[in-house]
């Protein structure tokens, strides 16, 4: 998941910043930032008369600026690596601004606070990208301020603390985007706070950042090995979506808590991410059960997993609605062998 910092949205003739808005506090002059663009792109012109073409990345070892062209404005977007899925989103938010304020564009002196509004659209757009189905929102205040919209009102309930995004939108019956949208909204205004809980039977795979890791001579490698020594770049290799936390630890015969510790920065630095399993069971006659378990409550197991099992529902949200623990579940479903599949999806 790509680790947004700054947005920008600039005037094209005039230079100067319309919009921005930081995602985490990296205290960027808007002037600094739409100055250093304009001048990098009036040299690329100058350097390549003949080519229509305008620079759409810059990229240094720890981040990269995105940049997207719209009629008026030109969007850039700092994050820690090139990701088409933030792209595409910064192309969508930049034809956003300019639709909302094409005539305020045209008369835009010094004055910012006609574009303040947009920031709720911003991090509307962005929540998917802001925010990990994994993550537990938990509500810090309630009144009559907070933001009324359907997808809100519908989630407000289900906020307790102890579901995660996904397990929310699937009580909600809602996208998990959705979710993650609305939940962007809540925190931005300090009505939510997300924790992160990481247990023994969660999975983890590696980012498209974590490749240049494994390399000893990055940045990223050398920062890890300063933190954790090769402990750090052990537990890299061993997070290959298909263990999880607890076969690694005994894989490496470390004490959980120091696994722990690691895991949370890795992901914290977006070099890995969750893994969420969606279990497919194929549909069996009753003597095809009965040959694979003689018990009776086994048997009524193994007949609603045949029907939540279907590639629709994530194995948390059939934990939760079971009231059995993922570990549980798993180590049923591999009984069944050949009639059990599984779509892997990094969140």
């Amino acid at each position: 998941m790509v680790k947004l910092q700054g947005l920008y949205i600039i005037l094209k003739l005039r230079g100067i910043p319309a919009f921005s808005t930081e995602f985490v506090h990296a205290n960027l002059h808007p002037d600094l930032v739409s100055g250093f663009l304009t001048a990098i792109s009036h040299f690329a012109r100058e350097l390549h008369a003949d080519k229509q073409k305008d620079i759409n990345l810059i990229k240094r070892e720890d981040f990269v600026i995105m940049i997207e062209d719209g009629n008026k404005t030109f969007g850039a977007l700092i994050a820690d690596f090139d990701d088409k899925d933030a792209r595409a989103t910064l192309k969508r938010v930049i034809g956003l601004f300019e639709e909302e304020f094409d005539k305020n564009l045209d008369e835009f002196g010094i004055n910012t606070l006609v574009f303040e509004s947009f920031k709720d659209v911003v991090v509307k757009e962005f929540g998917s990208l802001l925010v990990n189905p994994f993550y537990f929102p938990k509500l810090i205040k309630t009144d009559e301020n907070i933001p009324r919209d359907p997808p809100i009102d519908k989630i407000l309930p289900l906020i307790d603390g102890e579901k995660n995004l996904n397990e929310i939108a699937y009580a909600a019956t809602l996208p998990v985007e959705e979710v993650c949208q609305a939940i962007s909204i809540l925190e931005s205004k300090n009505f939510v706070e997300l924790r992160i809980k990481i247990e023994e039977l969660d999975i983890f795979s590696t980012t498209d950042k974590a490749t240049e890791a494994f390399s000893r001579e990055t940045k990223y490698h050398r920062k890890i090995i300063d933190k954790f020594g090769d402990k750090g770049i052990d537990i890299l290799y061993a997070l290959d979506g298909k263990k999880d936390l607890k076969e690694i630890e005994k894989e490496l015969q470390m004490p959980f808590n120091d696994l722990l510790k690691i895991i949370i920065y890795l992901l914290e630095e977006r070099f890995i991410t969750w893994i969420e399993l969606y279990p497919i069971m194929r549909q069996m006659t009753p003597d095809q059960v009965i040959a694979l378990t003689s018990d009776s409550q086994e048997q009524a197991l193994a007949f609603t997993l045949m029907n939540i099992c279907d590639g629709t529902y994530p194995l948390s949200s059939i934990s939760r609605k079971l009231e059995l623990s993922r570990g549980e579940i798993r180590r049923f479903l591999k009984r069944f062998r050949n009639n059990v599949r599984w779509i892997v999806k990094k969140i």
